[in-house]
């Protein structure tokens, strides 16, 4: 999508996955793909910081009191339940 294009208030480009883990998962690093097991596993650990959780509980409690969040992610993701935007939407739903 052109920037121009971009319909969004804001994004939080640190809760979808490191630029090395998104190459890791689609093989472009000379590597064959990894598996989910492993990808979700890569993801969730970095989700395990201070800075995104502290983002994560702003976005759950918006959920909350009823605000709405659309999670995205890029082209190359065809599989919905194999991507970064379910593993982080039921990591807003646990708060």
């Amino acid at each position: 999508m052109k920037k121009s294009d971009e319909n969004w208030d804001t994004w939080y480009s640190q809760l979808g996955p490191s630029k090395k883990l998104h190459a890791d998962a689609y093989g472009k690093n000379r590597s064959a793909p990894m598996s989910y097991e492993k990808y979700r596993e890569r993801y969730l650990k970095e989700m395990d910081n201070k800075a995104s959780r502290d983002l994560i509980i702003c976005l759950a409690k918006l959920v909350a009191e009823g605000g709405k969040i659309t999670l995205l992610c890029s082209s190359a993701c065809k599989i919905e339940e194999k991507c970064h935007r379910s593993l982080l939407k039921k990591i807003i739903l646990s708060y």
